[in-house]
């Protein structure tokens, strides 16, 4: 499950927790059914439409996620 928070990224699993800040979120990006975001090299979240009761909730998902980044890295950081 995947959370978002205005200091990043909250990811919890049955059997991990992690989290990630948006100062350190290189890159947010759709591709195909999957929202991409990318906190380094090796350090990727792919996170599935399929897993949101709608496209329109994913797509808020995605929005958020873009603005929280904006609002904690500034305006430029548009990172896709």
């Amino acid at each position: 499950m995947w959370t978002l928070a205005p200091e990043g990224l909250y990811e919890t699993t049955s059997h991990n927790a992690g989290f990630g800040a948006w100062g350190g979120v290189k890159r947010i990006l759709v591709a195909g059914p999957y929202l991409v975001i990318q906190c380094g090299a090796e350090d990727i979240h792919v996170i599935p439409r399929r897993g949101f009761r709608s496209a329109s909730a994913f797509g808020i998902f995605v929005a958020e996620a873009r603005q929280l980044r904006a609002d904690a890295c500034g305006p430029t950081a548009t990172g896709h």
